[in-house]
């Protein structure tokens, strides 16, 4: 070990940073970090519409690459087991189409509706 100023360095046949750390298979996490409080938000506002109260459409916004359309397909199943449906949509930056992303969406509601059951 060696102090140059305030840091500490350490010799390489020490400690290698990485020379281990690999896989025999690519695997990226399907768990979702740091949105519990919006997971919960979500759910909330989902209970509360069930209920007959408040809203009955939630729209997740924000810049690309945060996270939201993992944030919608983490609810799907919460919300689905608790008798209600998730429609999304995507905005595509390349469309001409205004309201591209609210146009899918309800594409996705008038499918689901137009192929559920008499019995539901």
């Amino acid at each position: 070990m060696h102090k140059r100023g305030d840091n500490v360095l350490l010799d390489q046949d020490v400690f290698a940073l990485g020379r281990r750390d690999f896989s025999e298979r690519f695997s990226v996490s399907k768990a979702l970090y740091g949105r519990s409080d919006e997971i919960r938000k979500l759910l909330e506002l989902f209970d509360l519409a069930r209920g007959g109260e408040g809203i009955n459409v939630a729209v997740v916004t924000g810049a690309s690459g945060l996270g939201k359309s993992a944030l919608v397909n983490e609810i799907r199943r919460p919300v689905q087991m608790r008798g209600g449906i998730v429609v999304s949509g995507k905005f595509q930056p390349n469309s001409n189409t205004p309201y591209s992303a609210l146009i899918e969406a309800m594409h996705q509601l008038v499918r689901y509706i137009l192929t559920e059951s008499d019995g539901m």
